[in-house]
Formats: C-alpha cells, sequence, structure tokens
C-alpha cells in the first residue's frame, strides 16, 4: 500500500503543518476525529481546535507553539493533548509530531489518537480505587494494606490512632517497616502468613487459626502506646486482581487487651475477677455444664432482671420460647459448650431472650476456664441489637435502591421504543417526502451532470432506508468512507469510468480501491462479481 493510501486509511487522524502553523493537508480520519470538513480544517492551526487551557492549566496556544517549534527544530514530540470538535466537544489525544524534509521545505506531520475511552477507564479505576480506600479509610479496625513487594498502600485512621503514625510518614515503605510500631524493630507480621504457614513466623504468636484464605491470630505486641504494650487480634486475607494473581495482602487489627486481661485475672483470682467483670462494659457470666453460677452487673442489666434470677438457670431459659427451631437451638449451645470444654473456644451471633422472654440479638464469646482447679465456661455477651436494626436498615435501602434501578431500566426501555418509533418516521418521511420529489426533477430537463448527481442523491437516500449502508459499516468496519462510497456507486451500476469522473480522480485510483473493496470483502480470490456480491447485501 502507498502512502497517500495509508494515509486516506488511517485509523488516527493524520495531518500535516505549514508555515504559520497552519494545516494545509488531513486524512479523513481527522474529519471524522473534529467533526467538520475538510475545507473547515485547512488553513486552521491545531489549537484552533484546542481549548483555551489544557488539563494542567496551561494556554493552548503558547504550549502549542512550544511543541510545535520544538518539532521544527527537529525533537520528535509525543504527548497528550486535551482537543474539542469543530462544536467545541472536547477529548482526550495522544499527539506525535515528526518534522519533514528540511529547509524551507520542513513541514510537520501530526499523528493524532483519541484516547477518550481510555482516559474514562482510567478515571473509572481510580474512583473505585478511591472509594475502596476511603471504605478502608473508615473501618472501625486499625487496618493496614501491603502490595506485592510488602510496601505499605493503606494505612487507616483508626491504625493511626493505634500506632501513632501518621500515614504520610509509614505509606510507600517497604523492609517490614510496617511492624515497627507493634515491635520496636522490622520483622514479619501476620499478612506474611497468608501465602504459606511459616513456623518461625507462626511461633511468635499465642493463637493462630486459618480459615480459607484468611489467617486469625492472637499476640501481644511490646511496642505499642508507647512502650506499654497491648494484646492484638489479627485477621489478615491475601488482595487478588482480576486473573486470581496474589497482589498484596490486609491485616485488619483489634486491641483486646482488655478482653485478654480479664482473662488472666480470672484464671489468678476469682476475687479479682469478681472486681474486673462488675466493672466491665460487656455481660460476662460463668457457667459450671450448661448452668448459670456467676455473673456481672452488666449480665443482669442486659436481661433486666437481678443476678440472683439468673443464677441457677441453664443457659437454654434465655433462648426466646417461641423460636420454631428452639429444639435444633438448644442441640447447638450443647454442641458449643461440649466444643468448648474440649478446648475449642467459640464466638458467635444467636437470638437470645431478656428475663421477661423478649428476643435480642447478641454476640457470645465462650471460652474455657479454670478457677480453683474447676474447669468451667466464661460468657461473654455484647447487646448487638443496634448494630443489627442499622443492617436492617442499610438492607431495606438497598432494596429501594433496586426498584428505583428497575425503574429506570423501564425508564431506558420506553426510550428505546421512542427511538425506533423516531427512526420509523425518518424512513416514511424519505420515502413520501423526499423521493418522490427528486423523480420529479430527474424528468425535468436536466444535463448529464446533474442527472448524475440527481441519480447520486437518490440512490443516498435509498441507502438511509435500505440495510446496505448498515450492513456495510456492520459486517465490514474495516472499510474506509471513501471505499464505502465507491462500493455503493458499483451496486447502483456506474462503471469505473463514471465513478473517476465523480470523484475527479484517476481510473487507476478507483482501480485501486475496487481492488481494495474485494480484498476486505474476502473476495480477492475468488471470481465472484463485485456487484452482485454488494447487490446482495441489499436483501
Amino acid at each position: 500500500m502507498d502512502y497517500r493510501a495509508f494515509f486516506e486509511s488511517a485509523n488516527d487522524a493524520i495531518y500535516f503543518i505549514g508555515p504559520g502553523d497552519r494545516i494545509f493537508d488531513c486524512n479523513p480520519r481527522t474529519m471524522e476525529m473534529y467533526g467538520c470538513t475538510r475545507g473547515q480544517i485547512i488553513g486552521k492551526t491545531p489549537y484552533d481546535f484546542s481549548p483555551p487551557f489544557q488539563p494542567d492549566g496551561r494556554d493552548s496556544r503558547s504550549k502549542a507553539l512550544h511543541v510545535i517549534k520544538a518539532a521544527f527544530d527537529g525533537e520528535i514530540r509525543s504527548f497528550e493533548w486535551r482537543h474539542c470538535t469543530y462544536d467545541g466537544s472536547p477529548f482526550d489525544t495522544e499527539v506525535s509530531l515528526t518534522k519533514i524534509g528540511s529547509g524551507e521545505d520542513a513541514v510537520i506531520q501530526a499523528i493524532v489518537r483519541d484516547v477518550t475511552q481510555r482516559k474514562q477507564a482510567e478515571e473509572a479505576l481510580r474512583r473505585a480505587n478511591r472509594t475502596l480506600f476511603d471504605i478502608i479509610e473508615f473501618l472501625p479496625d486499625a487496618t493496614v494494606v501491603i502490595d506485592k513487594e510488602k510496601r505499605v498502600i493503606a494505612w487507616n485512621r483508626a491504625m493511626e490512632e493505634m500506632t501513632g503514625v501518621k500515614k504520610e510518614d509509614i505509606v510507600g515503605k517497604g523492609d517490614h517497616a510496617y511492624a515497627i510500631p507493634f515491635y520496636g524493630e522490622s520483622r514479619p507480621l501476620l499478612m506474611e502468613l497468608v501465602e504459606t504457614m511459616d513456623d518461625e513466623i507462626q511461633a511468635r504468636y499465642d493463637f493462630v487459626k486459618r480459615e480459607g484464605n484468611r489467617v486469625v491470630a492472637e499476640t501481644r505486641v511490646p511496642a505499642l502506646y508507647e512502650g506499654r504494650g497491648a494484646y492484638l487480634r489479627g485477621v489478615a486475607s491475601p488482595l487478588f486482581d482480576s486473573e486470581g494473581h496474589v497482589i498484596g495482602a490486609i491485616e485488619a487489627i483489634r486491641d483486646i487487651t482488655e478482653r485478654k486481661e480479664a482473662e488472666r485475672r480470672l484464671r489468678e483470682s476469682e476475687i479479682k475477677y469478681r472486681t474486673l467483670v462488675d466493672n466491665a462494659n460487656v455481660a460476662i457470666l460463668i457457667m459450671r455444664g450448661d448452668t448459670f453460677v456467676d455473673c456481672n452487673k452488666r449480665a443482669a442489666a442486659i436481661f433486666r432482671c437481678s443476678r440472683d434470677e439468673i443464677i441457677g438457670e441453664a443457659v437454654h431459659r434465655f433462648y426466646p420460647a417461641d423460636l420454631p427451631d428452639k429444639h435444633s437451638s438448644t442441640e447447638r449451645i450443647s454442641q458449643r459448650i461440649n466444643a468448648v470444654l474440649a478446648g475449642d473456644p467459640q464466638f458467635f451471633e444467636a437470638k437470645v431472650c431478656r428475663y421477661d422472654g423478649t428476643p435480642f440479638d447478641a454476640e457470645l464469646n465462650l471460652s474455657r476456664i479454670e478457677l480453683e482447679g474447676e474447669c468451667l465456661i466464661q460468657t461473654i455477651i455484647r447487646d448487638i441489637t443496634y448494630r443489627k436494626e442499622t443492617e436492617r436498615i442499610l438492607e431495606t435501602k438497598s432494596l429501594n435502591l433496586e426498584e428505583v434501578n428497575t425503574a429506570l431500566r423501564v425508564l431506558l426501555q420506553e426510550r428505546a421504543r421512542d427511538k425506533d418509533e423516531l427512526e420509523e418516521k425518518i424512513v416514511r418521511n424519505v420515502k413520501e417526502l423526499v423521493l418522490p420529489y427528486i423523480d420529479t426533477l430527474k424528468q425535468r430537463y436536466v444535463d448529464n451532470t446533474q442527472l448524475v448527481y440527481l441519480e447520486i442523491v437518490e440512490t443516498n437516500l435509498k441507502n438511509i432506508v435500505s440495510p446496505f449502508m448498515q450492513k456495510m459499516t456492520t459486517i465490514y468496519p474495516n472499510l474506509t468512507p471513501t471505499e464505502i462510497k465507491v462500493a455503493n456507486l458499483i451496486r447502483d451500476g456506474k462503471t469505473v469510468k463514471e465513478i473517476a469522473n465523480i470523484f475527479g480522480i484517476s481510473v487507476s485510483s478507483i482501480n485501486s480501491h475496487r481492488q481494495h473493496i474485494r480484498n476486505k470483502l474476502g473476495l480477492a480470490n475468488k471470481k465472484t462479481n463485485l456487484k452482485t456480491y454488494l447487490l446482495s447485501l441489499t436483501k
């Protein structure tokens, strides 16, 4: 293919800049990209098709003059540029400027590629990432995220409050810098166990459990809170890309020092335990088997009764009597009690009831303890009624949003029907209000040239209401606008010479277009008649 053919059929806009920074030639893609005719482009400058200012705030004209001068000085310039169409609509592009020739004959070849869709996709990805990081930022648990190279990429507000380290001082750092606020030295954290259970790392934790891809662990860290230390519970999970490759890890950390301290004191002394639990903000109860033998003030407050009314009662007493699966729930409680006595702590949510039978949502934590040599069960209960109600409200809002989306889909369907009706009306008007007058004009006295152009107008209007043009552009999108015009005239029975006269070009150029059309239609090595094949596309 010669350069001119490449120039005409290129998918990128190509134009030439001469003296005075004026455009003196352009290809069809340039006209399509800027939404105007060749005559509206020739003689203009590139900054005539630019907004007043570029995204970086610089004046478009002065910036364009600078890069054009650099290109004339021999520098190959490639850069991003905000253009606008002839009607002023902005779009993003990548531009490459190359000097051709030398001296007074030198010109600049500009190749412009529309990257609007790519920019929009990048912006959508940035917005999604901002949303994700905003969610992480306001998580109640201290949260850190690292990339595949173990560099910190997120350090939320709760983590700042826990460690005293600001995100701007830690984000981007690697070499286990995120461990220093906890241990006073660089060392692996729980996140290192999400890909492999390293025995050396695992040995540094008091408790480690793998739940699918998640790793849950508990340990005491010495450097936290200005050296006072704390007992933490961490949950770490790997992060995957869309293809399932690990691209990092996330760890949420909760300070459970208060809970661990309560457990330690309970093991040391029942008297100390009483002092602690009576001032706890959670309900703490002690069970022997399935019977309560002690509880704190908060437990009495949650169940809305006295301490004496709780002690001696079985745990099943505090499950709602009207639950349809009460019997099966009782069996599950017995199973949990047996698991705790076997050394497996239980943490779960359940519907329980107050002393008067009123049900409420609770979070329960059951663990085995020893007091004076006796194996008992410690039960910690949190009233999560408010949280559950909030979740129900969010679910209701989600359902309402789905209803709104359904209504929106209905509106879009109505809009599509309106569009179809409009297209049908346009086709009917062309057939009934335009084509008859063209036929009348053809019957009046006109010279041959006028008759040819009338026939072309008539043919093109018929193409609007026929499937030919739609099929050509849909089935063969690689055909250039010129090739589609030539194909249309061939289909109408015009000879190569007649087509050449219409376009004002040589017969050899038309023959070249015919060959390109045959190649793109898959007829290069076939004896199929091109006109016959094109006529078949209208059926």
